[in-house]
């Protein structure tokens, strides 16, 4: 039970250390990223991160393909400055590592309501 209590305050510590990061880097591409939620393993060494693109339901489908394989590349690329980040601000003996993944939970409720309308 503590253990579990621990793994989800270590996720949402770490989710909100990236919302704040990709605030403040100056990567176009990423200043409209929102990041969803974060799942840590047992070990806490690896945190998978669900990201979306804030807006991204607005573009047609090809842009919109194109714009989010980039975010996701500039995540992929600014992970390293995303991880040092979380050794500053992390009171925890070894930062885990990072994973990136679109999260598509808005995507799909946005077409189940497409559906009904």
């Amino acid at each position: 039970m503590a253990r579990e209590r621990r793994k989800i305050q270590i996720s949402e510590q770490v989710r909100q250390i990236l919302s704040k990061a990709l605030l403040e880097l100056s990567n176009k591409d990423l200043s409209m990223v929102s990041i969803t939620r974060v799942k840590a393993t047992v070990d806490l060494g690896l945190m998978s991160v669900y990201w979306n693109l804030i807006g991204s339901h607005l573009l047609e489908e090809g842009r919109r393909v194109r714009q989010l394989g980039n975010v996701e590349e500039s995540l992929n690329r600014a992970k390293g400055l995303l991880r040092a980040e979380l050794t500053k601000e992390m009171k925890i003996k070894r930062v885990p590592d990072i994973r990136f993944f679109y999260d598509d939970t808005l995507d799909v409720q946005s077409e189940r309501l497409s559906k009904f309308q």
